[in-house]
């Protein structure tokens, strides 16, 4: 079993870019006893239709952001605390590493804490 965090492949959340996207695909290419991609190969990104990509703001984080909801949100980090502790902890085992870890995993961090 290799597991692979989304924000691993998506250069706008893995903090190493394109680099970053790269690395992950050659780890998991590499535990399915394959080689490396090319140095010029292109990865295409997909369903990013409408999404918070590139730098732009999601058009509801206003909304879910607001100081109305931070004490709902902060209760939600607390709850699921544990669970994304597991989540590190399985990361690191089945996906190569603390180096597998997002970011924004990393630090319990949440789409308001953008």
């Amino acid at each position: 079993v290799w597991m692979l965090h989304r924000d691993a492949v998506d250069e706008h959340r893995n903090g190493q870019g394109l680099e970053g996207v790269r690395i992950a695909y050659n780890k998991l290419a590499s535990f399915l006893g394959l080689g490396p991609f090319p140095e010029n190969f292109v990865y295409e990104r997909r369903n990013v239709f409408g999404s918070k990509h590139a730098g732009r703001p999601h058009r509801d984080r206003h909304l879910l952001c607001s100081l109305a909801e931070a004490e709902a949100l902060a209760e939600l980090q607390r709850y699921f605390r544990a669970d994304a502790a597991a989540l590190r902890m399985w990361l690191t085992r089945l996906g190569g590493g603390k180096g597998a870890i997002p970011p924004r995993l990393r630090a319990n961090s949440s789409f308001c804490d953008l």
